[in-house]
């Protein structure tokens, strides 16, 4: 998918941290970006619509901010978010590793026992 679980965490922490810091001097740039987010999700055929594509440079800014805010949460004095950090980021080196592992060995399964669109009868 587009979107793994595991950006849901990074996502929701850009989107506060983006909220916070809204000011009027970026507010076109903003909003420009909701309304096509609003186009996007409202197409439905959604993960394979092209306008998808629109909204993915907003999305890379709010993870990246989302990166920013969880690695400041790692250097926080709490011992509890240092250890809610380190399991998050176990869980998404587990989740990269099974998002490898699916495509190159079952995906390609998967293709070579397909039934080719030309030996289907119409």
């Amino acid at each position: 998918g587009i979107l793994l679980p595991s950006f849901i965490a990074l996502v929701a922490l850009g989107l506060v941290e983006v909220i916070k810091k809204w000011t009027k001097k970026y507010w076109s740039y903003y909003l420009g970006f909701v309304i096509l987010l609003v186009i996007s999700a409202a197409n439905p055929q959604l993960p394979e619509a092209r306008e998808y594509l629109l909204v993915t440079p907003y999305l890379a800014v709010v993870c990246a901010v989302g990166v920013k805010q969880l690695y400041s949460l790692l250097f926080t004095p709490k011992k509890v978010w240092k250890f809610v950090v380190l399991v998050y980021i176990a869980f998404i080196t587990y989740e990269y590793i099974w998002f490898y592992h699916m495509y190159t060995y079952h995906y390609a399964q998967r293709i070579i026992s397909e039934v080719p669109y030309e030996k289907l009868d119409f």
